[in-house]
Order: structure tokens, then sequence, then C-alpha cells
């Protein structure tokens, strides 16, 4: 009789506990996900928008977004692991406020973030400079299939002279923008090959902000290279930028437009630059260097971006819109002026044809790198991506 009123009281303790424990289980509410940092907008263009977020946590679920703030009727489906994720919406409408959250999976047990907001921009992809006779101008001279100045044709732009030469052209295609251009020296240790001259300007933002962006290419080329495409190209391009970014009404951040020297035996010329900024302690926001890019035989319009980071890699895709119409291939190139950027932790991308994917100029380091096999075309198209993208980075 004992043995049974003690096993009786046993299950009904057990019981007891049992019940407790349930209800605790049943009343606990959500918990809220440990972001390491808190959902971030990093990247809005016209109709897309990039959204960052750094867990430990292995979590899935759906962003639901609308323009109304108790309406959030679109989704989208996420899945992150313990890295820095992110996801864009496409097929948003312009200059329009979006409201947004994250909801997770039931079995997650997380409550939604709280909702934020984004506005999609409304900038327009037109390009205010005649490409047609600005870029072959600037190809055409530094090619020497045309004069420079005074009756010097350069053939290659590998010598002291020739780079001096080049500097000072340069130097005098920036001052017809009205600013004030700088030159960077820099020298290796004593009785190395290593001393150049950078050819830099700042063009400011419309509001108080210590962020740059740089944009820059190098003019240097091989002994016995005219370098049409390495990197006279290049050169183009971004003088082509200078002159757009100034026609932005509304610049978000400062813009360094810069020509490195002595690429072509070491990246010397980006590695001081990037060096002088890195020790002055300049915030650069990032770096975007362009090499050789007007070469396109198959005619599909393709680029390849060297080293981006997810966001810059978003930048240049959103960027990319129906008027452009550009294939874009990432690849893990270190050959170029971008490396010394990244060696310092800034982020940057290099620009450039398809040199991985095998539709890049034959004529690279060689006597046949003219004036006459430049697609300008295809730079034209390629201008309007960087553009466009540097556009949307300066109205963030």
């Amino acid at each position: 009789m004992y043995n049974k009123v003690l096993i009786f009281v046993i299950i009904v303790i057990f019981l007891v506990i049992s019940c407790d424990i349930i209800d605790q289980n049943h009343n606990d509410p959500p918990s809220s996900v440990l972001f390491d940092q808190e959902p971030q907008v990093s990247i809005v263009s016209n109709t897309q928008v990039l959204i960052t977020w750094d867990t430990e946590e292995n979590i899935g679920g759906e962003i639901k977004y609308g323009t109304k703030f108790d309406e959030l009727v679109n989704s989208v489906p996420f899945n992150t692991s313990s890295d820095v994720q992110y996801i864009s919406f496409d097929n948003l409408l312009p200059n329009t406020n979006y409201f947004f959250s994250l909801f997770f999976n039931p079995d997650d047990e997380y409550l939604p973030s709280d909702p934020m907001s984004f506005q999609t921009l409304n900038i327009d992809d037109l390009i205010v400079t005649d490409l047609a006779n600005y870029q072959p101008r600037i190809i055409s001279a530094l090619s020497g299939h045309s004069a420079m100045r005074d009756s010097i044709f350069l053939s290659d732009r590998s010598s002291t002279e020739n780079r001096t030469l080049t500097a000072k052209f340069i130097e005098e295609e920036l001052s017809a923008f009205g600013f004030t251009v700088k030159r960077h020296n820099y020298s290796g240790p004593d009785y190395s090959s290593i001393k150049g001259t950078n050819v830099y300007c700042t063009i400011p933002a419309t509001v108080e902000t210590n962020d740059y962006i740089v944009i820059g290419a190098h003019y240097d080329s091989v002994v016995g290279s005219p370098g049409a495409n390495d990197n006279a190209s290049g050169v183009a391009l971004v003088l082509t930028i200078t002159g757009e970014v100034l026609e932005m009404p509304d610049r978000n951040k400062n813009v360094i437009i810069v020509f490195f020297d002595q690429e072509e035996i070491g990246l010397w010329g980006s590695h001081y630059f990037a060096d002088s900024l890195y020790e002055s302690g300049t915030e650069i926001n990032s770096a975007h260097t362009v090499d050789q890019i007007a070469w396109d035989e198959d005619g599909d319009r393709a680029i390849e971006l060297a080293l981006p980071t997810k966001t810059l890699e978003f930048l240049y895709r959103a960027s990319n819109n129906e008027t452009i119409q550009k294939s874009i291939y990432i690849i893990d190139a270190r050959s170029s002026d971008h490396s010394s950027f990244r060696r310092l932790d800034i982020p940057a991308i290099g620009i450039t044809e398809e040199y991985r994917n095998g539709d890049t100029t034959p004529y690279r380091h060689s006597p046949e790198d003219t004036y006459e096999t430049v697609n300008f075309e295809y730079l034209a198209s390629s201008t309007h991506l960087v553009v466009y993208a540097l556009k949307v980075l300066l109205s963030q």
C-alpha cells in the first residue's frame, strides 16, 4: 500500500513540473535577432536597393516591403549564413519611398526587425560629354596617332621624358575643367627606377562630408607600345568622368580624380598614392580604377569587375540598366591599380574588358596597340556604366 501511494505522488509531481515547463515555453516571447550590425540600406539606384546585415545566426525568412508603412504587400525570400549578407529588390518605382521589415521563419522564433525605409532615386543615365569627339581626341594624342603638342608624336609613354609630356597633357585637360591640378611625386630606394608623378585633382562635394571616392587610371605604357588600349582608353574614360561629375548638382561625397604613373613596372604610382591617402587619414568610401577598356571583338559589350566588394559589385550591377545592357563578370585579378587600395583594406574595384574571359586585345604590350584597334563604341558603353554607377554612389 505504501509503495502505491509513493508511486502516485511521484507521478503527480512529475505531471505538475511538466505542465509548468510547457506553460513557461508557451508564454516565452520570441527573442530578437542578435545582429552584429543592424540591417543597413547600402546602395539605392532608380529601381534597386541593396540591404546588408551581419549576424552569427543561420536564419531565413522573407523581407516584406511596400510603399505604405502598414501595407508591406511585396516580399522576397532570404537565407543567411554567418557572413555579411545582402539581398536586392528589382523593379521598384523610381523616386518612391518604400518601407521594409525582415520576417523570419516561424521555427526561428525571432521577432521581425524594426521597420526601415529607403527612397529610390531618379537620376538619368545621359552623358553630356560629346564622346564621339572627346575620347578619340584624347586617345589619338596619347598613342601618337596625332601630335600631342608642338608637333610632338609619342612612340610610347615609358621613358621619363614621354611620361613627363603625358603628365603635362593630362594637367592641361584637367585645368580646362577649371581645377587646380596637383602633382604627387614619389620615389623608391636610392638608385632605383621607382620615381614618378601622379596627377590628380579633387572635385568637392556639395555638402559637408569627409568621405572621398577615388577614380583613377594609369597613364604610362611599356617600352615600344603606343598603349592606345593599355591604357589611353582608361585615361579617356576617367577624364570623361571628370566633366560628368562636375555636372552633378548634388554630390554627397568628394571625388579624387587621379592618373597613376608606373603601373607597368609594378603598380608603383597607385601604391604610393594609396599610401599617402591612408597615412593622411583620408576617409575613402571606395576606389575605382580603369585599365584596358577598348576591345570587344565579339560585340557582346561585356565587362569584367576585378575584386569588388559585395557592395561595389551590386552598385555596378544595379547601374547596368536597360540603356547600357552589358554582361558583367567578376574576376579575381590583382595585376592592376585597384590592388594597391585593396592591400590597405580600402574597398576597391578594377574595371576592364574581358581580360580573363578571352575577349581582350591581342596587341597588349606591343607596337600594335594603336589608335586603329580601339573600339570607341564599346568604350562609350563602358563609360556610361561607370558614370551611372558614380551618380548613384554620389547620391547616397
